[in-house]
């Protein structure tokens, strides 16, 4: 799942530190909509916030890119198991994902996959944390399918070549055109053409 927006309600507010959290939301709102070249001294004008804050509290910017991936992984997770907890159906937990990204794709603001697009940009410092992204995504399908299909892990690569191709075509392909709908009717396709009990 992909949330292009980071959530700073999953840090509990006694360890919160107000000057951080705000260069943090910053760092995270200017990275992805500008990219990871971003820097330091704009996501501090933007957060209104000294040198200090950054250099006494994370070593450079590139624990501040780790820190916004982190983030970010955190919150698409959270929302993929959100968009998943209401079925034990894997053909409707997956078609609730689709649905999920193409709600995302709508609003406004959004470049496509944060993972994507910092891999891209940075494989050095993003591509390691990209990759974990995805991987944790991919298992989260797998068990959604154990049980319900002849080959879970077979099943959840599929899926993961629907949901980052979709990704991408919704970043790189006609914003105007949702590529999600056409991704769920596909996914619909391949785990009914898995199923086991058919």
């Amino acid at each position: 799942m992909q949330d292009h927006r980071a959530r700073t309600d999953q840090v509990p507010r006694s360890r919160r530190k107000p000057g951080l959290e705000r260069l943090q939301v910053h760092a995270d709102e200017l990275f992805y909509r500008q990219g990871l070249s971003t820097g330091v001294e704009a996501i501090l004008g933007a957060a209104q916030v000294a040198r200090g804050t950054l250099y006494n509290n994370l070593d450079g910017k590139a624990a501040l890119i780790a820190l916004y991936l982190d983030r970010r992984h955190e919150a698409a997770l959270a929302l993929f198991d959100e968009a998943t907890s209401g079925t034990s159906c894997p053909t409707e937990a997956v078609c609730a994902v689709f649905s999920a990204l193409a709600e995302r794709a709508r609003e406004p603001g959004y470049r496509g996959c944060a993972f994507i697009l910092a891999a891209a940009e940075d494989p050095v410092v993003a591509g390691p944390r990209a990759r974990a992204h995805k991987l944790a995504v991919r298992d989260r399908f797998a068990r959604l399918c154990e049980g319900h299909v002849d080959d879970a892990a077979e099943v959840a690569e599929q899926l993961m070549l629907l949901y980052d191709g979709c990704l991408v075509a919704t970043t790189v392909r006609d914003s105007s055109v949702n590529q999600a709908p056409r991704a769920q009717d596909a996914a619909t396709l391949l785990l009914r053409h898995h199923d086991t009990r058919h």
